[in-house]
């Protein structure tokens, strides 16, 4: 079956099972699960005259597990009632909208908080500025998402620049509609997996280093081992309410030290999906 045939495949599987599946955590955190799958990753025609120079080649990415996926951005009530309290500058915004001013540290402390709350295994080894990954994606507690993850989810099993669409203010607040602030977490319509916000709001964080794109097909990659010496940058998706439409699609990638915070970084998190789930 071709790359296109395997993408409409995996869409009309969603139509025809109706609704996507979901779960909820105990923790009230909900979520979609994905299927695995095999996409393109990049630079696709469905981007037009939106690709961005780090987003070449473009090349064929799988997903080898099913996935369960944040339906939104995690909130600033999820976020506190794990940790306690919050970070965020939108103090107004409320619970519902999402937890902001994360660093990359704060997103991987707060998977493997949500994780031990919720009686699952804790993904991450952390000891001061160093973070490992044992199990890889084996692991079956809270996680960031790989950037491959992330932009399959993203993409929802389309190719159109914003997921399920090419108008931007039908998915994601930015710069052309937000009015300066993020907003309330699934207030826009879902891309084709159920996922809310996939686009806008506020930059997602994913496991990668900063790593350029090569032209040859991968499965489940998990980005650079080591960081680059002169760009020590963890990579960030999706856009967020202070970016520009060009910025906020979902091929579009940006990254930053991990140790940045700003009230347009949040984070959204995954689990790998068992088949006893």
């Amino acid at each position: 079956m071709t790359l296109v045939g395997t993408m409409l495949s995996m869409t009309l599987a969603l139509s025809v099972a109706g609704e996507p599946v979901t779960t909820t955590g105990d923790s009230g955190y909900a979520l979609v699960r994905v299927p695995g799958g095999t996409y393109t990753r990049g630079c696709t025609p469905g981007q037009g005259d939106l690709c961005h120079k780090s987003e070449r080649p473009a090349h064929p990415v799988t997903v080898g597990h099913d996935l369960w996926v944040g339906r939104t951005e995690v909130t600033q009530g999820l976020y506190v009632s794990v940790m306690g309290s919050s970070p965020h500058q939108f103090e107004g915004c409320g619970d519902t909208c999402p937890a902001e001013t994360l660093s990359w540290f704060d997103a991987v402390q707060f998977a493997n908080a949500l994780s031990k709350k919720e009686g699952l295994e804790a993904c991450y080894t952390v000891e001061g500025t160093s973070v490992s990954w044992p199990k890889g994606t084996a692991c079956t507690g809270y996680r960031l998402p790989t950037e491959a993850e992330w932009e399959y989810a993203a993409r929802g099993g389309q190719d159109l620049p914003y997921g399920h669409t090419a108008a931007v203010d039908e998915a994601g607040w930015t710069v052309s509609n937000a009015k300066g602030r993020p907003h309330p977490v699934g207030a826009l319509a879902p891309n084709g997996y159920g996922l809310h916000d996939m686009v806008g709001n506020v930059w997602e964080w994913t496991w990668d280093w900063k790593g350029k794109y090569k032209k040859k097909a991968l499965t489940d990659p998990t980005g650079p081992a080591v960081p680059a010496k002169k760009e020590q940058r963890r990579i960030l998706r999706g856009g967020s309410w202070v970016m520009f439409t060009s910025v906020a699609t979902v091929a579009t990638r940006n990254s930053h030290a991990p140790d940045r915070a700003d009230s347009n970084i949040g984070v959204r998190l995954v689990r790998t999906a068992t088949a006893a789930q």
